[in-house]
């Protein structure tokens, strides 16, 4: 999934409760998912999906697993720059 192995998905995903029953779904971590969205390079498609993950979680990214899931400082300094941009605009 754009350069991110399954099973470093399936490692990294969490456990979502979707209502007040307790039910529980397991999804994309944070990270994967605004890795993937980057890296898609589809700015009509997931640009608008990276302005919310930046206004509403961008203080909740664990930076340090992103850098993990990249292997690349030079893509993720881009892309720290490019959901700071986003959530301000």
């Amino acid at each position: 999934m754009n350069g991110i192995p399954i099973k470093t998905i399936v490692e990294t995903s969490k456990d979502f409760e979707v209502d007040k029953n307790g039910h529980v779904v397991n999804a994309m971590g944070l990270e994967a998912l605004v890795l993937a969205k980057f890296r898609a390079n589809r700015p009509s498609q997931d640009y608008p999906d990276l302005r919310i993950l930046a206004v509403q979680r961008l203080k909740q990214i664990d930076w340090k697993l992103l850098e993990k899931l990249s292997g690349n400082p030079t893509e993720i300094a881009t892309l720290k720059t490019t959901l700071e941009y986003l959530a301000k605009n």
